[in-house]
């Protein structure tokens, strides 16, 4: 059978060191191990300028790391990258894949670009050369989100009356990933809004808004302050029942609420959410085999979200 050839850009937290002291066969919470995993692909490389982590994906892997793309490119072929770099760096490194090497893919860490027109010369760029772009917003590609959408399309919840997120850190760290997965749900919001402005960050900013979609269904987003505090749920509030996503989408309940309003809960099936990675690349698998017709996930999506941002940044 023949594998994807896939190489990583960048050996952080998402792109190596999150999973890198857990079973493999367990936890697919890296681009590195979710690839080494994948019956799939080869992971054949990877690129760091930093040596100390090229040791550590060397050590854990046995594969074969670089200083710079240009010099894995002289040694190793490959058809699919996973960029995994700071943000600032994201549409640079994204843009020299696009133009100077022939790949087939690319996984983009969120939100792409902090810059909407570079976004969208990458969207552009990607689609003319016919490289599959893909943005890893992870929670898109989980099945729990999946059936959540096809249960809400169906109106097994009944009318939509509201929704409230709690989210921290920020609107680039965190915040992005509630404005996506209402995207994801429930389409673009037609209009944004803040009660004031927002509070600046280094490379981020937080505060409390709110997002109005189709047919007036409001979501309102609180900021937590408390940096020592992770507060990330989603409850959607539907005619007669509550939709809890706790801690962006990892488990899902559904609190029922029968003629005497008393609440019954009932969780959905338990989906391991400690291989997230793995259902990206499963879906990209499918997509490079023209086995589905869209990606959850691609640039031209992360645009819709980058544009909620850039609204609430000005």
């Amino acid at each position: 059978m023949t594998k994807w050839k896939a190489v990583i850009i960048g050996l952080g937290k998402i792109g190596l060191s999150y999973d890198i002291n857990y079973d493999k066969n367990n936890f697919n919470l890296t681009h590195s191990s979710a690839f080494f995993t994948n019956k799939n692909f080869e992971l054949v490389g990877a690129v760091d300028n930093n040596k100390y982590k090229r040791k550590s994906f060397e050590k854990v892997y046995k594969i074969e790391s670089f200083s710079s793309l240009k010099a894995l490119s002289k040694k190793i072929k490959f058809e699919l990258v996973a960029v995994s770099v700071p943000t600032e760096h994201l549409y640079k490194v994204c843009l020299d894949i696009i133009k100077n090497h022939s790949v087939k893919a690319i996984i983009c860490e969120k939100p792409l670009s902090r810059n909407y027109k570079q976004a969208e010369e990458l969207i552009h760029l990607a689609k003319k050369n016919k490289v599959l772009l893909v943005v890893n917003y992870i929670r898109r590609f989980h099945p729990n989100l999946k059936l959540f959408k096809n249960y809400h399309i169906n109106k097994k919840f009944g009318k939509i009356m509201y929704c409230t997120v709690n989210y921290s850190k920020g609107i680039n760290a965190y915040g992005c990933h509630f404005i996506d997965i209402l995207i994801y749900l429930y389409g673009s919001p037609k209009f944004v809004g803040k009660e004031k402005k927002l509070k600046k960050l280094k490379n981020d900013s937080i505060g409390n808004f709110f997002l109005i979609f189709k047919n007036n269904f409001s979501v309102f987003f609180r900021a937590n302050m408390n940096n020592k505090i992770l507060l990330n749920n989603i409850n959607i509030f539907y005619e007669h029942s509550i939709l809890v996503l706790e801690n962006g989408g990892e488990k899902i309940k559904f609190k029922k609420l029968d003629k005497n309003q008393k609440t019954h809960i009932k969780k959905f099936k338990t989906i391991n959410f400690n291989k997230y990675q793995k259902h990206v690349i499963d879906e990209v698998d499918l997509k490079l085999k023209n086995k589905i017709k869209n990606i959850s996930s691609s640039g031209q999506t992360a645009l819709e979200t980058l544009k909620v941002i850039k609204e609430l940044n000005q």
